[in-house]
């Protein structure tokens, strides 16, 4: 059984998610509350923020919170 190819965020969409932390700071938002906030399907909301993760712009607790990385400047 194969499984579909994760979704390629589009840059607009990361730039968009990296705006919303830059302004907040203190955002610190689970996946789901990340789909509700930015309108996103659950394939696309994990995929965001992988790539988020990927890039070092997020980091995630150990709460399972998605936070801005501390190395972001």
């Amino acid at each position: 059984m194969a499984t579909s190819p994760r979704p390629v965020p589009p840059d607009a969409l990361l730039q968009r998610i990296r705006g919303e932390y830059l302004e907040t700071p203190s955002l610190r938002l689970t996946p789901a509350q990340a789909r509700r906030l930015f309108g996103l399907e659950p394939d696309m909301c994990g995929a965001t923020l992988e790539a988020l993760l990927n890039e070092h712009f997020l980091v995630c607790t150990n709460e399972g919170l998605f936070v801005r990385s501390t190395a972001v400047a």
